[in-house]
């Protein structure tokens, strides 16, 4: 399957399905249509088929949702210590990957770290779970919401994960049920390379998010495939810094102590070259000013004309989800985007991490112009025809946007 313009892999779709007396793995083939499945259970015993398999290198990439903190966690783990089971039954095997794959959730639940990293599994992970940042608690989404904003089934595992004496037909529904997740999935990796004619889906047709991270790797040289945009944007940014400044040590990149903003007022964060003109919105700052900063989400809405829009964490946001403006007779409307414009003020007023050098300030505003240098290059090849040495132009000053957009290391 190509995934870049120039990349041509072997793509491995899979899921795994962990009960106390069944082991399920599925790894589809999207080029040739076809299935390798493995089944540990009361019946049969595909264990050394699967290991065979699945450290064979017959795929260059095996794609999940959730894979990495998941999937090949349990994999890798079989991997590593099938050959102690040789004198388990079946169902004992089965009950060590059921409690194996209990403790990976569990450690999971608690942000402990796992087993293995991306480097340890034997099959390269691409993980559109935690590319799309959905392991973010903002963002967190799981695959039957995906499938429902696919158009796609929605299914709910059928059988409970600790049923006892389970069935040659039940173990055939779990199997359906796993193969539509993988469908599921296919369908999400397409979306990520681009590929996607749902309309409400608009935004993200012919945005190969793959793409992206192949052109900033060749730029910077991260190692970020399974890389949410904005950690490529927070790495970029502490690897020119880290640079520049000739840090042997990462941890020199964080304050030895830290000052949270906690029970204080908010006014005391306010710049102070900023003032406002309106009775209602100096009402409004006055107010919100003697609020005091909590570590719970706070929210402060304000209506101005028909739109209501609520001060919370991340900005100013307006609330309203379609609207129509009818311009009125002898005036005009006009829509115009200020370039970098909070990147821009952070150089201005020299806002930048206390802790941090001046060198913070100068590598940010080198991001600016080298974004709006590549964004240019990039539209005048395009209009020229030639669209393929745009495309990393276009991929990584996407990428700039984000490390400005998200230039703080404090």
């Amino acid at each position: 399957m190509k995934i870049t313009e120039d990349i041509d892999v072997k793509i491995g779709l899979c899921d795994i399905e962990t009960l106390k007396e069944l082991f399920d793995v599925g790894i589809y083939n999207p080029d040739t249509g076809e299935w390798q499945e493995f089944e540990v259970s009361a019946y049969r015993n595909d264990l050394y088929h699967f290991v065979k398999c699945y450290t064979s290198k017959e795929y260059d990439y095996l794609v999940t949702f959730n894979g990495i903190n998941f999937d090949q966690q349990v994999l890798q783990y079989i991997v590593d210590n099938y050959e102690k089971w040789y004198d388990k039954t079946n169902l004992e095997v089965c009950q060590i990957i059921y409690e194996y794959a209990q403790k990976v959730i569990e450690d999971s639940n608690y942000d402990l770290f796992h087993t293995y990293k991306e480097k340890d599994f034997s099959i390269y992970p691409i993980d559109i779970f935690r590319i799309h940042h959905f392991d973010n608690e903002a963002r967190r989404t799981s695959l039957k919401w995906c499938a429902f904003i696919l158009n796609e089934d929605v299914e709910e595992m059928p059988i409970h994960h600790s049923k006892e004496n389970l069935t040659k037909e039940e173990i055939e529904i779990i199997r359906a049920y796993r193969r539509n997740d993988v469908r599921v999935t296919e369908k999400l990796f397409q979306l990520t390379l681009g590929n996607v004619d749902i309309p409400e889906l608009k935004d993200y047709k012919g945005k190969n998010k793959i793409q992206d991270r192949f052109d900033v790797m060749q730029e910077t040289g991260l190692q970020c495939l399974n890389w949410s945009d904005v950690k490529i944007g927070e790495e970029w940014n502490k690897l020119d810094y880290i640079k520049e400044e000739n840090i042997s040590d990462p941890r020199d990149l964080f304050p030895k102590k830290v000052k949270h903003p906690f029970g204080q007022k908010f006014k005391n964060y306010f710049p102070k070259h900023v003032e406002f003109e309106t009775d209602q919105l100096k009402e409004f700052v006055k107010k919100l000013g003697n609020e005091y900063v909590k570590n719970i989400k706070q929210e402060f809405p304000i209506k101005i004309g028909n739109t209501t829009y609520t001060v919370a964490k991340g900005g100013l946001h307006s609330t309203e989800k379609h609207r129509h403006i009818t311009v009125p007779e002898g005036f005009r409307y006009d829509d115009e985007d200020i370039g970098s414009q909070y990147p821009n003020s952070m150089v201005k007023f020299e806002i930048c991490p206390p802790h941090l050098k001046k060198t913070f300030l100068h590598q940010y505003k080198g991001k600016i112009s080298k974004r709006i240098s590549y964004k240019k290059t990039a539209k005048d090849l395009i209009k020229d025809g030639q669209k393929e040495k745009a495309r990393p132009l276009m991929s990584v000053q996407e990428m700039l946007k984000l490390c400005l957009n998200g230039g703080n290391l404090n």
